[in-house]
């Protein structure tokens, strides 16, 4: 496996770059008579059979959340399957759509949105193959954030009035959250105001007092906190329990090649597995810290250490229930084109081949 960097790419940048993906299957080049199936000769080259190389690029947004791939690649998971990843970070899961589409970029990892049902309505085949977070109630690191000097204000939904929150982008699993959040509060959108700030950019935004409250995941989540800029109000979880937020994208050109689909999701599920030994278990050792700090957002090693890694099913298939949620709020709100469904966007069969190799978790 060639060496790996690390590199940004804008969405500008994007519809620009040359489809540049190796080919990955040869001719074949052997004697024309071959051992029958059955000779113990044919058993062993079967069981020893070096998988055929094939070159990946992969869209990361540098979250704690993609660690299971960045110790997947550390630990040399990818490279048992003869896998050679190049990750490419992201400012957001809806910038990797288009790469994804046009075949620029093979795997994404990043939050559920509007735009991966829409690319699916347009005949782009993006799949969601297996989740990367979820959240449980009592999950601290994906939460809902208010300023700290409106900690005595801000004591419930209704107090939201008149406040003014960040997106990313709209159309996403954390809008599906702040519409329920609203409604827990009576409130409408109409009530709060809305600014658009990438995530990398609301500690400054609180400290210079333009939002008043955003939804945060690690590492922003512990840089909130550590910083003083804002402090946990309500985890994401007591808002929609177990909420699948983010996972795993397949793009056609990933899903054209079945068997490298299938190594890349077994490689990615061990990175997660071995990631677990790890879950809300701080500090974290100096091996994985440093892992993440190579090829994450966050380059402080100190953050990073106190930063949890985060909960997903370790089988790798996606809570389809919870998508449909926001499914269901993406059609109710108008970002929805066509009539896509959950079973058409979602596939849980990579994982359920990765798990009949690996056998089911037991954390």
């Amino acid at each position: 496996m060639r060496a790996l960097t690390l590199r940004p790419m804008s969405f500008a940048r994007v519809g620009s770059i040359s489809l540049a993906l190796m080919a990955v299957i040869a001719a074949s080049c052997g004697p024309a008579a071959t051992p029958t199936p059955t000779s113990a000769a044919a058993t062993t080259a079967q069981a020893t059979a070096v998988p055929q190389p094939a070159k990946l690029k992969v869209g990361v947004l540098g979250t704690t959340g993609d660690a299971p791939l960045y110790i997947a690649f550390e630990k040399g998971y990818f490279r048992e399957q003869n896998l050679d990843i190049e990750f490419v970070q992201f400012g957001s899961a809806l910038d990797m759509i288009a790469p994804l589409a046009a075949k620029q970029l093979d795997v994404g990892s990043g939050g559920i949105g509007a735009a991966l049902f829409n690319a699916f309505s347009q005949g782009i085949p993006i799949k969601l193959v297996a989740e990367t977070v979820r959240t449980p109630v009592d999950w601290k690191s994906n939460a809902w954030f208010v300023r700290s000097d409106l900690k005595d204000k801000v004591k419930t939904p209704a107090d939201l009035k008149g406040l003014t929150v960040s997106l990313a982008a709209t159309c996403t699993v954390i809008d599906t959250e702040l519409s329920v959040l609203l409604e827990k509060g009576g409130l409408k959108r109409s009530d709060i105001t809305v600014r658009t700030v990438p995530y990398a950019d609301n500690a400054a935004a609180f400290a210079s007092k333009s939002i008043d409250f955003t939804y945060g995941f690690e590492p922003y989540a512990t840089t909130f906190q550590s910083t003083g800029v804002a402090y946990l109000w309500l985890t994401g979880g007591s808002v929609i329990p177990n909420h699948v937020q983010s996972g795993i994208l397949y793009g056609p050109s990933i899903t054209a090649q079945l068997d490298v689909a299938q190594r890349w999701m077994l490689a990615y599920l061990k990175g997660a597995r071995e990631s677990y030994k790890y879950y809300n278990s701080l500090p974290l050792p100096d091996d994985i810290t440093q892992i993440v700090v190579k090829y994450g957002v966050q380059k402080d090693p100190a953050r990073v250490k106190t930063s949890p890694l985060s909960p997903r099913n370790l089988d790798g298939s996606v809570d389809t229930n919870s998508v449909k949620t926001d499914l269901d709020f993406f059609k109710a709100n108008g970002c929805i084109q066509g009539s896509p469904t959950v079973d058409q966007v979602v596939d849980n069969s990579y994982a359920a081949y990765a798990v009949s190799k690996l056998g089911k978790s037991t954390p």
